[in-house]
């Protein structure tokens, strides 16, 4: 078997989709997977109690968190571009979605001092939030969804439930070279002939998990193939 048919396969089963929730853009690369650590913290309340030597401890809840690296070789210049592109965009998958909104215009008055103009830009803002969604003119802008995404990669990143990716924030994304990296170029820009990313990502779950009490006998929830599908 080729390089570039193992290639497709890996695209075609094993390929770690990334899906941006807000635009619906999703970017996909090929499994070569360099670390995956899938982590699983449970946060407990400490409460002192007199005359007792251990503190109480109230549960909180069970988070979830996923690191991954993987590498991003190409093949050609082509190759070089299109996974550089990939990286990109999933760079900018980090970011909020903005909306366009009503805009309103600050008053340049040489009769008042600019921090009243803008103390009463302010209050005028407040006064019209909640009902309107308002964003001012100049750098301040009206987010109107934070960057969620999906995240999929064989059994290992995804819902055994229904075969879903799981959704969450990325906490991080790095991409890095090497001192063995080469490079094409055209004019000014580098295009990596291998490049690695690295995500930290954290899942919010859309299932609620755990035991349930029967009688006096107490089962796990219809979660048995949690979380790898085995």
């Amino acid at each position: 078997m080729s390089t570039r048919t193992v290639q497709n396969e890996l695209d075609k089963n094993f390929s770690i989709a990334i899906r941006h929730l807000s635009s619906g853009d999703i970017v996909s690369f090929s499994a070569f997977t360099t670390q995956f650590k899938d982590s699983y913290k449970q946060t407990w309340t400490p409460e002192p109690v007199y005359g007792r030597m251990d503190p109480i401890y109230f549960y909180q809840n069970t988070t979830r968190n996923i690191q991954m690296s993987f590498d991003v070789p190409s093949e050609s210049l082509t190759d070089a571009q299109a996974n550089f592109k990939k990286l990109s965009k999933l760079i900018n998958f980090g970011y909020p979605t903005y909306e366009k909104s009503k805009e309103v215009s600050q008053s340049t008055s040489t009769q008042a001092p600019a921090t009243s103009t803008a103390q009463q830009a302010s209050k005028d803002a407040q006064k019209q939030i909640s009902s309107e969604k308002i964003s001012f003119t100049g750098n301040a802008l009206l987010i109107s969804s934070p960057p969620l995404i999906s995240i999929s990669f064989a059994n290992f990143v995804s819902s055994p439930f229904n075969n879903s990716s799981l959704i969450g924030k990325i906490d991080g994304v790095s991409f890095e070279t090497n001192d063995k990296t080469t490079y094409h170029s055209i004019g000014k820009n580098l295009y990596p002939t291998v490049y690695s990313v690295t995500l930290n990502f954290d899942v919010i779950h859309s299932v609620p998990l755990g035991w349930e009490r029967s009688g006096d006998r107490t089962v796990r929830r219809d979660n048995k193939r949690f979380p790898y599908g085995v």
